[in-house]
């Protein structure tokens, strides 16, 4: 059942609550905006009075709060011009296009207001262990894990599946490329946490899409947690790899950026860590094995991110066919223009700059670096390329894999 051309080989880490920056639509801000929610997370002090109550957790359903509206520089200095017919950042929508992004455009008008930051700097220092595998406790909780653990997929879902720092943004625009049928607006003005929530993450929830006709959805679990669950629905799983050693050094620089991940301490501490598994998300190895060992039971799209980089436009089109999107001259012009890596880089929808820099500090670098293929060269010495290789091919030697990245 396995798609695509194999493997050879992100991520994106905050989610907020849909259901809030609803309820703000009505609620009149300073200079005409809207009001924030009162006790939004991930929000940077400002001139807000309400005292915030207690962290959101799952099952807060409907009630729970949203930073959606309240993202500090979320204003229309920040948020692009509606396309006009024809214009260059892609066709105007289609129906299909209409129904599946603007319920969700409608999220996100008028300008927000600073309010307090409020707990949203709880659990910063937090790691939750579940099924071996440590994970930020700033965005997961012993109930959202449980709640993935059993959530009923839809045969009409899509899947987006990585190890952290392997592509995950990138294959989100292109989804909601293609599912917009080239219509830039909602990758412009709806950021990429809304439109393919994180399964794992607190706040997935409030943020899924579950009137959509097809829920883009993404997750970073291992196999073993999450295959089983869909080898029960006929949903589509991507899964997108990269070569560990440009995954380990992108890794590192974001432990360096991300205040909810532990400190890297050093290139070299950290490498051994990543070759050991012992890294949040635990081990490179075992993850891509796992979700390799489900050619024959998911219906299931294997691409690296090696293949995006090299030949954006054959991939849109395998993921195309793949999805039984159609996917015609307009829309593959303007999804090769808003997914390139310039176009995500400065785009704050994908970019991660609406966090404030108590949680992603960017004063230590961008989230989306270098997008380039073979980082590593930069970083390894002669005897860490040595030690990975070695580790490379003993964890790997049994693997069948299509395609296989520079070693050397």
């Amino acid at each position: 059942m396995g798609h695509g051309v194999g493997l050879a080989p992100h991520g994106t880490w905050i989610t907020v609550w849909a259901t809030a920056a609803r309820r703000a639509l009505s609620t009149p801000g300073p200079a005409g905006g809207l009001a924030a929610p009162p006790n939004s997370p991930h929000i940077p002090s400002g001139s807000g009075h309400v005292s915030p109550p207690a962290w959101p957790q799952p099952g807060d359903g409907p009630t729970a709060p949203s930073p959606a509206a309240a993202f500090p520089r979320a204003g229309p200095r920040h948020r692009p011009r509606p396309l006009a017919r024809n214009a260059p950042g892609g066709p105007s929508p289609t129906p299909c296009a209409r129904r599946l992004w603007l319920p969700l455009l409608q999220l996100f008008k008028g300008r927000p207001r600073h309010v307090p930051r409020g707990r949203a700097m709880e659990r910063l220092e937090v790691t939750e262990t579940f099924a071996g595998i440590a994970l930020p406790g700033h965005l997961h909780t012993k109930e959202s894990l449980q709640f993935a653990t059993t959530f009923p997929f839809r045969d009409t879902d899509v899947v987006i599946v990585t190890y952290p720092k392997s592509g995950t943004t990138w294959m989100q625009e292109i989804l909601t490329l293609l599912y917009s049928r080239g219509d830039a607006l909602p990758a412009k003005t709806i950021p990429n946490w809304e439109r393919a929530p994180w399964l794992e993450q607190i706040h997935f929830r409030g943020a899924l899409r579950d009137t959509a006709a097809h829920r883009l959805i993404t997750s970073h679990l291992p196999a073993r947690v999450l295959a089983p669950l869909l080898q029960r629905s006929k949903a589509k799983v991507i899964y997108v790899a990269r070569n560990p050693k440009d995954v380990v050094v992108s890794f590192y620089y974001f432990h360096r950026l991300a205040k909810f991940l532990p400190d890297p301490v050093s290139f070299d501490a950290f490498l051994q860590q990543f070759l050991e598994g012992t890294v949040h998300y635990g081990s490179w190895f075992d993850h891509v094995k796992g979700w390799l060992g489900q050619r024959q039971l998911l219906d299931i799209f294997y691409v690296t991110y090696e293949e995006l980089h090299q030949d954006l436009r054959g991939t849109a089109q395998r993921l195309s066919t793949f999805l039984g999107c159609p996917l015609g001259p307009e829309t593959l012009e303007a999804l090769e223009q808003h997914c390139s890596f310039a176009a995500m880089r400065d785009n704050a929808m994908a970019n991660y700059t609406l966090i404030p820099r108590e949680i992603m500090d960017h004063s230590q670098g961008r989230f989306m670096r270098k997008g380039v293929v073979g980082d590593w060269r930069d970083h390894f010495s002669p005897l860490q390329n040595a030690l990975f290789n070695r580790v490379y091919q003993e964890e790997m030697r049994d693997v069948d894999l299509s395609v296989h990245w520079s070693m050397v």
